[in-house]
């Protein structure tokens, strides 16, 4: 599967004994296939370097990642180990890998590599596409029920509704525009409703 990888070494640690390696100055380069491209040398000399550098690789259908770890020297560069992660390490991770990777020089271990990996995948397959949009503009079938000119149920003309008012000496008031429907028994309460209380239970 084709699509953009972005390749971010973080951080090793070397295990080699050896008195000039807190005077390294290692770098790493990360190879793709024929693509090869390497980092800045160490922000921190030592056992244990790390580096702020991104590397964007546009990967086909290569199987594996390749990091080698070189010390940067004044006349020609050492090489300290390679470490591979294979791709599947990747996928299977949802695209997403970040942790660590072994270093080795002559089948010896030499020290640890973390490292972070995104891969975001290119679409393949166009046919698939062509459905969606296929799908996306085919006609709806209305029902015969609803075929026909428009209906619009705001314009009919709707009964008119007459409140019925609450019993009572004002029931034949009309209610005037905006009045609740139950104003006269309201009206009512309030007017009638004290002297009822008073006469019943003194």
């Amino acid at each position: 599967m084709s699509g953009h990888l972005i390749v971010r070494p973080i951080s090793a640690t070397i295990n080699i004994e050896d008195d000039s390696i807190t005077q390294m100055r290692p770098f790493v380069i990360v190879k793709l296939g024929p693509n090869h491209k390497r980092t800045n040398t160490s922000i921190n000399p030592g056992k244990e370097p790390s580096w702020n550098t991104e590397l964007t690789f546009h990967r086909e259908f290569e199987e594996s990642i390749v990091f080698e770890v070189w010390n940067k020297g004044f006349v020609s560069d050492e090489f300290i180990g390679k470490g591979e992660l294979l791709f599947e390490s990747v996928e299977v991770r949802l695209n997403r890998y970040n942790d660590w990777i072994r270093l080795k020089n002559g089948g010896n271990t030499v020290g640890m590599l973390l490292c972070d990996v995104q891969f975001f995948p290119f679409i393949t397959n166009p046919s698939k596409i062509g459905d969606v949009e296929a799908h996306l503009h085919t006609p709806v079938s209305i029902p015969e029920t609803l075929q026909g000119e428009p209906h619009n149920h705001f314009h009919e003309e709707q009964p008119k509704y007459i409140p019925k008012p609450f019993p009572g000496p004002d029931h034949d008031k009309p209610l005037p525009m905006g009045v609740p429907n139950n104003y006269h028994q309201m009206e009512y309460n309030q007017k009638y409703m004290p002297r009822f209380l008073n006469d019943t239970y003194g």
